[in-house]
């Protein structure tokens, strides 16, 4: 009796130990990959400008309108963004038939100003839904002053415009299925210096972002 507890008691062991082998090998994968560091100064660039607390916008009827065709939650602030996207998302011209106006008689763009930090981020959400938008909409941004566009966000659709139009994006925001199945930046320009790019438009390191991806998290 006392050699078969024995035998017992060792093969509960290995159980044990092959258990917490396991358990090692699976940290170890997951530190393979380093999600978005949220403690870093992209993230406080990026939340700062997405503050609406001091209520500075000039339409609120224009920003309810165009939050709702975004499909958001007024009550809730606009999401930092990680720094990624695909060309496959699903369009919705119908919600981005709300820009077409102000893009075609030059009325006043939804900026910041105009509608907020969340009505301007529901603005691109709108712009993502409809390709025949994204460069115009980049542009109004870049010309509506300091401040006025979120930086990361434009940056996101100078990338998108820049691959549709068979040119090298230059922040890696926009991303394929690689031969491997692994979400990868479509053709980059000097990836040498990306992650110097992105720091100026408050985006994580490209890695990190990658790894973001590979979780299916744009934001948070």
């Amino acid at each position: 009796m006392k050699v078969g507890a024995a035998v017992v008691a060792i093969a509960l062991s290995a159980v044990s130990l092959q258990a917490q082998a396991k358990k090692t090998t699976n940290a170890a994968k997951g530190t393979s990959c380093t999600m978005p560091d949220t403690t870093m100064q992209w993230f406080k660039d990026q939340r700062a400008w997405l503050d609406d607390s001091k209520h500075e916008w000039t339409n609120d009827t224009l920003r309810q309108q165009i939050i709702k065709a975004a499909g958001l939650d007024p009550s809730k602030a606009a999401p930092v963004e990680f720094g990624w996207t695909t060309l496959d998302a699903k369009s919705d011209p119908a919600a981005a038939a709300i820009l077409k106006p102000m893009m075609a008689r030059g009325a006043a763009f939804p900026t910041r100003g105009v509608v907020g930090a969340a009505g301007a981020h529901a603005a691109f959400l709108l712009l993502l839904s409809d390709s025949t938008l994204e460069n115009g909409g980049m542009h109004h941004f870049m010309e509506a002053g300091l401040g006025e566009g979120f930086e990361t966000e434009t940056a996101m659709l100078e990338d998108r415009t820049r691959v549709r139009a068979g040119r090298g994006q230059i922040y890696g925001t926009v991303l394929h299925a690689g031969p491997d199945g692994k979400l990868v930046p479509v053709h980059l320009e000097d990836s040498t210096h990306v992650d110097l790019r992105r720091e100026t438009a408050w985006l994580p390191p490209l890695k990190q972002s990658l790894c973001a991806a590979a979780a299916g998290q744009q934001s948070r």
